[in-house]
């Protein structure tokens, strides 16, 4: 598309590029570094959601898919920020709500994985219970009172 104003401008039409439903479509005020930054926000943003949102409703959550896409995303992050030499107020605003959702995601995932450490800990310590043969049990008594009773 050509503006006879502006000169050539660059439409992107990528749903995860367009932050609150904003207008990130027209992107004549964004340098290509700052557009490719948005859209690498918002599909990190996107991501750390979808995982958050995936851990929240029990779902079954396949950590592998998700370290893989964010590790990618460090590196692609890593490339990209590089070209970017100031913050504008929408990267700014859009790294803020990013920020967020991390902190979300990371509070979220340490719940998750304090539970699962829980839930091994009792399995552990159910299966050397029923091991023991009970020499050196104080709950001995009570089991074997239980058995004979």
């Amino acid at each position: 598309m050509f503006d006879t104003h502006l000169g050539p401008r660059k439409l992107v039409n990528d749903s995860l590029s367009q932050p609150d439903n904003g207008r990130w479509d027209l992107l004549v005020e964004h340098s290509p570094a700052e557009a490719a930054l948005m859209r690498w926000i918002e599909r990190m943003d996107a991501l750390a959601r979808a995982e958050t949102k995936a851990l929240l409703a029990g779902d079954k959550v396949e950590f592998e898919n998700f370290n893989s896409k964010k590790n990618h995303a460090l590196l692609e992050f890593m490339v990209v920020s590089r070209s970017v030499a100031s913050l504008s107020p929408q990267l700014l605003s859009a790294l803020q709500r990013l920020n967020e959702s991390l902190a979300q995601n990371g509070e979220v995932l340490k719940q998750h994985l304090q539970a699962a450490s829980e839930i091994s800990r009792l399995i552990i310590d159910t299966i050397r219970a029923e091991e023991s043969d009970g020499t050196y049990c104080r709950h001995v008594s009570i089991r074997v009172t239980q058995r004979l009773g």
